[in-house]
């Protein structure tokens, strides 16, 4: 499991927060995950964020396969004037071991802290790395 903190702020569409609530439990419900050897990072531009993840390591420690993204805002980060961005949970995605795999979320720069945790099906354990952007 990677974990970062991002200084990166966006507010995402309601349908991606609810499509990440409620797709993930069922696909993944029951299967085990082992924690992703990854990093993330983001840019940004006037219509909302993009989100990379990559896979690294040794052979046998690069995370893979089925993989989900969260993301959790720390609304105490928020600046001032803006509503704190709503959360996207377990968002399914699919990543070839020690490839990358990028995600768009569209909104706007809101200066808030981010928790983001990746989890995989196929990797070994990773240190949580805490970043701030």
């Amino acid at each position: 499991m990677s974990t970062h903190n991002h200084k990166k702020a966006i507010t995402t569409a309601l349908g991606v927060a609810a499509a990440a609530v409620g797709a993930p439990a069922i696909l993944f419900a029951g299967a085990g995950s082992a924690q992703a050897q990854s990093t993330v990072s983001t840019s940004t531009n006037a219509f909302g964020v993009t989100v990379h993840i990559k896979s690294w390591g040794a052979a046998a420690n690069k995370s893979g396969g089925a993989c989900t993204y969260t993301a959790i805002p720390d609304p105490s980060t928020t600046d001032p004037g803006y509503l704190p961005p709503w959360p996207v949970y377990a968002l399914p995605f699919h990543m070839t071991p020690g490839g990358a795999h990028d995600m768009w979320f569209p909104g706007i720069q809101t200066g808030t802290d981010w928790t983001v945790t990746v989890n995989c099906t196929e990797g070994v354990n990773s240190l949580s790395e805490h970043e701030i952007y």
